[in-house]
Order: C-alpha cells, then structure tokens, then sequence
C-alpha cells in the first residue's frame, strides 16, 4: 500500500470513528468483541497463501462512558509484502439500519475527501462499498461496520474485491456465532 493509501485509509478510521463514537449509549450496542480471539491466524494465512508476522498488531477500544467500541487487527506477509488490516465496530446511533449507517457514513468521509470513491458491492452484508485506490471494502451488517483494507498492486481490482469480500464474509460468520 503506498504512503498516500495508508494515509487515507487512516483519515477514514478517524473521521469514521469521531462520526460514529458521538452518538448511542452503551446498552445500545451490540457486546464487544475482539478480532484477535474470532480470527485465527491460520485461517488469515490460508487466505493470503503465506505467513504472517507473530504477533499480528492488535488494538481493542472500548469507551466506558459511552459504550462505543472498536477492534481492529493488522497482519503483514512480508514474503508477498501484503498487509491486511481489519477493522469491527458499531453503528454510530444504534438505532441506524444498515443503509442509514452507509449513507452517513459516505456523507462523512467525501465530506472531509471529496475525491474519495466508493463503489457499492452486492453479495456481502446488508450494505456495502469499494474503494479501489487503497483496496478497502467497507461492510454494514447487524448492527456493525467492517472495514476490510487489503490486496496487491499486481493483481486486478476484481481480485482485489474478491478477496476483500472472502475476508470480510469470515469477519462477518465469527461475529454471529
């Protein structure tokens, strides 16, 4: 991912977090959970097809006053030289549906980069965009948000959402079991 990419992939999880930490109550959001204990590493590798470095970088978030968390895990490859990280947390108001979670959220985020692209893509969650610059699908689903960022430069951006879409689709069967 080049410099650019990362810095708007990390200007996305900072407006996305400021925009959806403001509203609802604890007794609003879905439980916490944290990606380092749904997600094996394994199963992470298998999808990559290589190692990854041990221990992945992880970070769980929860604001006690108001309830609102997030997870987020990276793993990196080095021998393809690919990172993937992902990203779980709730809807800003719990009382949003999927759609009026998504269209908030695109709101925020072309408000503060109005060149950002997001291409809407079906077969996965009840809502769903792509950006193919930095390789990041963004999933609404029961209640939660899942930013998937991740992919090569050398495959295709078919490939790419592909695999975003597979990882994301894993993301989203662990968080309801």
């Amino acid at each position: 991912m080049k410099k650019t990419d990362f810095c708007s992939f990390l200007l996305v999880v900072v407006v996305t977090i400021g925009m959806l930490s403001a509203c609802g109550s604890s007794s609003d959001y879905p439980e916490p959970v944290k990606l380092d204990e749904i997600m094996q590493v394994a199963e992470v590798e298998k999808l990559i097809g290589s190692k990854v470095d041990q221990p992945p970088m992880i970070r769980n978030k929860v604001t006690e006053d108001s309830g609102f968390w997030m997870t987020h895990v990276n793993y990196y490859a080095p021998d393809v030289n690919l990172s993937v990280g992902i990203m779980v947390q709730p809807f800003g108001d719990p009382k949003f549906t999927a759609e009026e979670a998504s269209q908030q959220y695109k709101k925020n985020v072309i408000g503060n980069m109005a060149d950002y692209k997001m291409d809407p893509v079906s077969g996965i969650g009840e809502n769903a965009v792509w950006n193919p610059q930095i390789m990041q699908l963004t999933v609404f689903n029961n209640g939660c948000m899942i930013i998937v960022t991740g992919g090569s430069r050398d495959k295709s951006n078919e490939e790419n959402l592909a695999f975003a879409k597979e990882l994301g689709s894993m993301v989203i069967a662990k968080l309801q079991k």
